[in-house]
């Protein structure tokens, strides 16, 4: 199983490995906040790149213009300001872009990525540092894609479970234990009903069973991943995201009623299996049974 995991199959709901695109993310998504609530200043609307060579980007608080000097994460070089305003000068030069054109530079670095097949469990974080708001690129909702990092952390934690996972380079049973917990309490807080989300992920979970989304093929290629991705929030999560108390009361309805039909089958079931294990010891029994006496007085007929 490790074997095949980690060379040729790419796995769901799992974010991009490169410290890059994490950071890319942050950055548009902080600055296209702060657009909206108007804290960019006129002369400052860049976002700032460490250089040609590395693509490491990030931006500046405040006003918006530069003011602190720090070191690249990625090559260690100087980035920032020597002071208020003015952007560090060096070889290779720290790039300023417009705001428009450093978005357009992301999505177009991601879509570079996104072409490059990645086998197997790729990214270990830990499971404390997932949040609500963390999404893939091509997907709309975040939970979403938690609901796909669930799943595809039970199933690695099921293998687990039953030693087929051993020998490995993967992280351990309470890596994966850890990381679909947490997924389950934040899903929980998505959809606004923690204790009962559950119901709701067993509904989805059984509409996995029909065949549009029962696909032939194995997921060998990125791109498969992202469609499958898309299908499974297109067609699964939001046909279900607006009525999860609904669904979740309809649920626990239907659920008691089959209980309900369940208990009284036993009952009847287990009445029918006393008679006929007691018919062979006791072959007179059937005489007693009320649906067979047709005298008055059975005991005097007997």
């Amino acid at each position: 199983y490790t074997e095949r995991l980690q060379s040729s199959i790419c796995l769901p709901g799992l974010l991009s490995s490169d410290i890059a695109i994490t950071k890319m993310l942050y950055v548009r998504t902080q600055v296209k906040e702060r657009l909206d609530r108007s804290e960019i200043v006129p002369d400052a609307m860049f976002i700032y790149k460490c250089s040609d060579v590395c693509p490491y980007m990030f931006h500046f608080e405040g006003c918006g213009r530069p003011y602190e000097l720090s070191k690249c994460p990625m090559c260690k070089t100087d980035i920032g300001a020597t002071s208020y305003n003015k952007p560090i000068i060096r070889i290779p030069p720290q790039l300023q872009m417009p705001i428009e054109a450093g978005f357009q530079f992301i999505a177009d670095y991601i879509k570079t990525y996104d072409e490059k097949d990645r086998f197997g469990y790729h990214n270990i974080t830990d499971a404390k540092e997932s949040n609500v708001g963390e999404k893939s690129e091509h997907l709309n909702r975040s939970i979403s894609f938690r609901f796909m990092h669930m799943l595809t952390h039970a199933i690695l934690l099921i293998l687990h479970e039953l030693e087929l996972l051993t020998n490995s380079t993967l992280p351990n049973r309470e890596y994966f234990q850890n990381h679909f917990e947490k997924d389950y309490v934040l899903i929980g807080q998505q959809c606004g009903d923690i204790d009962n989300c559950h119901v709701w992920l067993f509904r989805l979970i059984n509409h996995m069973l029909d065949e549009t989304f029962l696909l032939k093929g194995i997921l060998n290629k990125n791109q498969k991943v992202i469609e499958l991705e898309k299908l499974i929030e297109e067609r699964l999560i939001f046909a279900h995201i607006n009525s999860v108390p609904t669904e979740i009361n309809e649920y626990k309805r239907s659920f008691a009623e089959y209980i309900q039909k369940q208990s009284e089958s036993s009952r009847l079931e287990y009445f029918v299996d006393e008679l006929f294990e007691n018919e062979a010891k006791y072959p007179l029994l059937k005489f007693f049974n009320l649906t067979n006496i047709y005298a008055t007085n059975p005991i005097e007929k007997f």
